[in-house]
């Protein structure tokens, strides 16, 4: 289902349950943490505290059960943030929600273009201030090469 989505996704095609398949790949990253959370649990408590409830000697080692937990919870985090990002766009009472592309594209068509000679005095003015050396010639700044 998923690869179905990015799929139609990639060729512009709007998708109706794409807030579902955000959802579902939440709670299998909850899921898949409490297994290698318990999993880790059970590792460490063997190994380092015997006298804790634990399930036995598991298999592994403990840079994969620290980095598996790591990993994971870095995706979950991830997928909570885009959920929030995406879904969940007016948070507060009057805070303006967030342009998407399509809304900032749409808004850009009315800016006025500069003209070519107030531009390039703009380019060379800022080619100025921000340290660039002239070669003086007419072709306009250079930059200065930072190695030594």
């Amino acid at each position: 289902m998923s690869l179905r989505y990015y799929f139609q996704s990639a060729r512009g095609v709007r998708i109706w349950w794409k807030k579902y398949i955000t959802m579902l790949q939440i709670l299998q990253f909850v899921i898949d943490l409490g297994f290698v959370y318990f999993a880790s649990y059970t590792y460490f408590a063997n190994v380092y505290f015997p006298w804790a409830p634990n399930m036995g000697l598991c298999a592994g080692e403990e840079f994969a059960a620290a980095a598996g937990m790591a990993i994971l919870s870095s995706y979950l985090l991830l997928f909570i943030s885009f959920y929030f990002a995406t879904y969940k766009r007016q948070g507060k009472a009057g805070r303006p929600r967030r342009n998407t592309g399509k809304e900032a594209l749409i808004a850009m068509k009315d800016y006025k273009l500069p003209e070519a000679e107030e531009a390039a005095s703009t380019l060379v003015d800022n080619a100025k201030v921000n340290g660039a050396a002239t070669t003086g010639r007419s072709n306009g700044p250079t930059t200065r090469s930072r190695k030594v």
